[in-house]
């Protein structure tokens, strides 16, 4: 047996870097879309969605591509890493999954919000003097709820139970 075939029964796959660099501009990406066209007029949507994509390819193009080649031993080191990351962000109390510190409760209300109104998010306290007398008769929601974005989509077309799911998930993507 030569050495090349020793090294291919040990080889498990390769790949390119360039498939990182994908899924780095995708996950930053994607909730930039959902929040134009959320949130913008079509026609801006379109335009910045355009924009976005364009200067992604072209920044696509810029970087050279390196082929990494993952041994049997460095793929189970990468599934146990993996695996400790999932039990992590299962622990984190992110998707309502493991226990939820104080902090929580306003980003549930704020996904909550994400879900259950339509975007943007307006809320009309007409009815209530003390909350007029605070924030006028209307108020929007003004925070960092990009990260959020794509499983609020998911959770207005498929309910708060899967929202959370989607949200567990995109938390473990992000990691």
């Amino acid at each position: 047996m030569t050495a090349s075939m020793k090294t291919n029964l040990r080889l498990v796959f390769s790949f390119s870097d360039r498939l990182l660099y994908v899924f780095f501009l995708a996950y930053l990406l994607v909730p930039l879309m959902i929040f134009f066209f959320g949130w913008l007029k079509i026609g801006f949507a379109v335009l910045f969605t355009i924009v976005v994509i364009a200067s992604a390819i072209l920044f696509m193009l810029s970087i050279p591509a390196t082929q990494y080649i993952l041994q049997k031993q460095q793929s189970f080191q990468i599934i146990a890493i993996v695996l400790i990351m999932f039990v992590w962000v299962g622990l984190s109390g992110i998707g309502g999954i493991g226990l939820q510190s104080w902090d929580f409760h306003g980003r549930n209300a704020i996904f909550h919000d994400l879900i259950s109104h339509t975007w943007p998010v307006h809320y009309d306290y007409g009815g209530y003097p003390q909350m007029d007398f605070l924030f006028g008769n209307r108020a929007s929601l003004v925070y960092y709820f990009n990260f959020f974005l794509p499983a609020a989509l998911i959770g207005k077309l498929l309910g708060w139970h899967w929202a959370n799911v989607a949200l567990l998930a995109w938390s473990f993507l992000g990691l």
